[in-house]
């Protein structure tokens, strides 16, 4: 309600008839035709909300409620260039911001201060309202979704520019704070302002974002929907453009596993860029191809299409990509068991990271240094990985963050600390369950087996076991190799002690089921 007395009044009123979540979902259905029946004796203003709107409405500027319509296109709150973007042209920022003044001070707009600046938020009931008088005009309604969509478009292209190296942390901040209203801005481009371009301008600015932030799922909608209208605009899409879109949507489609689509993408991406002689784009999605390689275990073709990046990267001297190379190829290295030559690519590419400050590859080589050192059974191991998941928190990257967890506990189980190694595989599987990535959940799976076995507890080691399997056969992609000697001995231990015909899981993966086994380890264990 806002905090309005008046709204509080007449929704205590409905609580004699409703309970309260029976009347939070008659709110949100329509709070305008519910927050009606004051005392009949009252001002006419006072009888319903919807009156109460009106009238303070009415007493608005012209201007004043010209903006508090616009501002009704607005999800979640803005900043103040927002609003100027919204003002009839020519605006300036001083302009909006006597604006906004008048509106805070009638109690229409709310200021909070927040990390990322100051924002204004439009109190929901009166956006409601204002919704409905912009939408009775369509004019009026088609130009502030189209200010708001154009406005959104340039924000996101000007962090997209600055998501990496040592601003990245800000940009982040920032991209999350605005992310209701990206999304607002990609939903009109797509929909009803059936903008091509302008959807693949901004569906290729946020994939990154969306990358970082285990948005995978809304990500690969924005791209479909933008990749989709673009193509139907035929030949006015600009190469280019297409190019990168179609790479950030390989990158997607590879972090949620749907390595046949992220291919047949990755593949038309790199045929363009080639075509315009593009060695930077080139050597993207070659990156983009060589990861997909790697979780398919194609351990060869994955260095190989990765050191062809590098190579690129060098020749148009883009630090950060040599980075991010050097970085992969250790990744593809200690993953296919070869953890010397692993080792070597990954002080390689800490030195030339630290160097350009960019803590997100940063705390991927971290991670990479730490997974080396533990197959190496070198005892630096958890020092790597715990400052990897520092780094990885303070980033907020969930799915570096998951990473860091289940290497950890692969630290945890060698040392005998099965409880801790059993928090951290059950943290990690919740993190990698949320962003989308079946890859790792099968991983982890099969180290939650591992710990089931070291208690004796086959019936849980079975089915663990029998759901990572089927996430593996759902997806095309076997265990990597460095952790099949791991998997081999769990296997074995589950044959011996169950017998060669030990049942396991049937069918697809069940979180609830693996709840279960997981509060039974931990009894065992003596834990919660």
């Amino acid at each position: 309600m806002d905090g309005l007395p008046l709204a509080l009044e007449l929704a205590a009123a409905r609580a004699k008839v409703l309970s309260l979540p029976e009347l939070a979902d008659a709110l949100a259905a329509g709070r305008f035709d519910l927050l009606a029946g004051g005392p009949r004796a009252a001002r006419s203003q006072h009888r319903t909300i919807r009156a109460s709107v009106e009238w303070s409405y009415q007493l608005l500027e012209p201007e004043e409620r010209g903006l508090l319509r616009a501002l009704a296109v607005v999800a979640g709150g803005c900043d103040l260039s927002a609003v100027a973007a919204l003002c009839p042209p020519p605006s300036t920022s001083v302009v909006a911001l006597d604006l906004v003044d008048r509106l805070l001070a009638k109690s229409c707009l709310v200021a909070e201060r927040q990390p990322t600046g100051t924002r204004y938020r439009i109190l929901e009931t009166i956006r409601q309202y204002a919704a409905e008088r912009l939408a009775a005009h369509l004019d009026e309604w088609t130009i502030a979704n189209a200010r708001h969509a154009a406005h959104y478009l340039r924000l996101a292209e000007e962090l997209n520019s600055r998501l990496r190296g040592a601003e990245l942390p800000q940009v982040l901040g920032r991209m999350t704070a605005e992310h209701d209203n990206l999304r607002a801005a990609i939903t009109w481009l797509t929909s009803e302002g059936a903008d091509g371009m302008a959807a693949l301008r901004l569906a290729r600015a946020l994939w990154r974002y969306c990358c970082l932030r285990g948005h995978y799922a809304e990500g690969r909608r924005w791209l479909r929907a933008a990749l989709r209208l673009g193509q139907d605009a035929g030949s006015g899409a600009e190469p280019e453009l297409m190019a990168a879109a179609l790479d950030g949507a390989a990158a997607l489609a590879h972090r949620a596993c749907d390595y046949g689509e992220a291919t047949a993408l990755g593949q038309r991406a790199l045929e363009l860029y080639r075509g315009l002689r593009d060695r930077r784009g080139t050597a993207l999605a070659l990156t983009t191809l060589g990861s997909i390689a790697r979780e398919q275990a194609d351990y060869p073709r994955a260095i190989r299409l990765h050191s062809e990046a590098l190579a690129l990267f060098r020749r148009v001297d883009d630090g950060l990509g040599v980075g991010h190379s050097l970085q992969l190829l250790g990744f593809d290295s200690w993953l296919s068991g070869d953890l010397k030559t692993a080792s070597g690519w990954s002080q390689r590419a800490l030195r030339t990271l630290t160097a350009i400050g960019d803590r997100e590859r940063i705390a991927h080589t971290l991670l990479d240094r730490g997974a080396e050192a533990f197959y190496l059974d070198d005892d630096g191991a958890a020092r790597h990985l715990h400052a990897a998941r520092r780094l990885f928190t303070e980033l907020g990257v969930k799915q570096g963050l998951a990473w860091a967890d289940d290497l950890l506990a692969l630290v945890d189980l060698r040392r005998g600390d099965l409880l801790t190694a059993l928090d951290r595989l059950t943290s990690s599987l919740r993190l990698h369950h949320q962003v989308g990535d079946r890859w790792r959940q099968a991983s982890v799976l099969e180290s939650l087996a591992r710990v089931a076995a070291s208690l004796g507890a086959a019936r849980a080691c079975g089915d663990l076991l029998g759901m990572a399997g089927a996430i593996r056969t759902a997806i095309g992609a076997p265990a990597p190799a460095c952790e099949r000697e791991l998997l081999t001995q769990t296997t074995d231990w589950l044959r011996d002690a169950a017998g060669p015909t030990a049942g396991g899981w049937a069918g697809p993966p069940s979180l609830p089921v693996v709840a279960r086994h997981v509060a039974e380890l931990a009894r065992l264990l003596g834990g919660r």
